[in-house]
């Protein structure tokens, strides 16, 4: 996977950047340990983790054992929650979790309902903290600069650690 610069991972990942477009760093681990990462974002108006399925459809079997982590710019629409129930429904030996910068239109109920159901199928949902923050950039980001606390949370009004709780607690 090529190595995320600097000014993409704000653009995505800043908890106050308002970015159209969502952007997902996928890492899957095999039961062996080995790790497939790779990247996706808004493509010909696909989303990002319409195309993740396609490529992780391409690279495991529905029988293989395998957990995926994404680190996702905002929790997916509520389209793509059903997408991925379906996806992880033909591969059942699939665990995921998803760390997410913010939570996509948080006040729409449809967005609300996709992911409860997405809770509702055993998928992890959670808000990225800093550790998330630094994992992320150390595994994946240009390690020729660094980045700092202030320079993710700058500008973010709202807490969508409390939005999501509150969203799966209903």
């Amino acid at each position: 996977m090529e190595r995320i610069n600097k000014s993409i991972f704000m653009e995505h990942f800043k908890k106050g950047t308002w970015t159209k477009n969502t952007y997902i760093v996928s890492e899957l681990t095999r039961r062996n340990g080995d790790v497939i990462a790779d990247q996706f974002t808004l493509q010909n108006r696909i989303h990002a983790e319409s195309q993740c399925i396609t490529r992780l459809k391409q690279t495991i079997s529905v029988d293989e054992v395998v957990s995926l982590t994404w680190y996702i710019s905002w929790t997916p629409c509520n389209v793509c929650a059903d997408e991925i129930i379906a996806f992880l429904h033909q591969y059942p030996n699939v665990t995921l979790q998803i760390h997410a910068a913010r939570v996509y239109y948080h006040e729409n109920q449809l967005m609300r309902e996709g992911l409860r159901r997405l809770r509702d199928n055993n998928v992890a949902i959670s808000i990225m903290g800093w550790r998330d923050y630094v994992s992320l950039w150390q595994t994946y980001g240009d390690s020729t600069e660094e980045i700092r606390r202030n320079e993710v949370y700058e500008g973010n009004p709202l807490d969508f650690e409390d939005i999501l709780t509150t969203i799966l607690q209903q």
